[in-house]
C-alpha cells in the first residue's frame, strides 16, 4: 500500500480549504488508510480500476484508523468500480464525516468481508473543511 502525501491544498481566505489525497493498493493490499484524521466533507471520489480484471469496492468509514477493524466495523460508504473501468463520484452537498476519513479497497461485495485487489488500483478524494 502507498499513500502519497497530499498533493494539493488550496486556501483561499479562511473559508475555503480543499485537499487531494490519492493513494495506490498493489496486488495484495488488505490495508486500511488513515486519509484525514479530523472531520472533513467529500467532495469527490476518483477510483482508477483500469489495469485491474477484478470489480473492486471502496469503502468508506467515519471513524479513526485505529477504530476500524476490517471484516467486523460496518462502512459508512461503499463506491463500487467495474473492472477495467474509471469511476467518478461527486457529491452535492458533500458527504460530510464528523470524525475521520478511513479507506480500505477490497474486492468482496460484502461489508463484513475484505479481499486483496489482484491488481494496481488508485483512488483519489477531494476534501473540503
Amino acid at each position: 500500500l502507498i499513500m502519497a502525501a497530499p498533493l494539493n491544498q488550496i486556501s483561499i481566505g479562511s473559508k475555503i480549504s480543499s485537499k487531494r489525497i490519492e493513494c495506490e493498493y498493489n496486488t495484495g493490499d488488505t490495508d486500511k488508510v488513515a486519509v484525514e484524521t479530523t472531520a472533513r466533507k467529500i467532495d469527490q471520489v476518483l477510483i482508477d480500476n483500469t489495469s485491474g480484471s477484478s470489480q473492486v469496492y471502496l469503502r468508506l468509514y467515519d471513524v479513526a484508523s485505529g477504530s476500524v477493524t476490517l471484516g467486523t466495523t460496518s462502512p459508512d460508504v461503499i463506491l463500487p468500480c467495474a473492472a477495467g473501468a474509471k469511476c467518478d463520484y461527486s457529491f452535492q452537498p458533500a458527504n460530510a464525516f464528523s470524525t475521520a476519513i478511513t479507506a480500505n479497497l477490497t474486492t468482496s461485495t460484502t461489508a463484513a468481508q475484505f479481499a486483496a485487489v489482484t491488481s494496481t488500483v488508485t483512488f483519489t478524494i477531494l476534501t473540503s473543511a
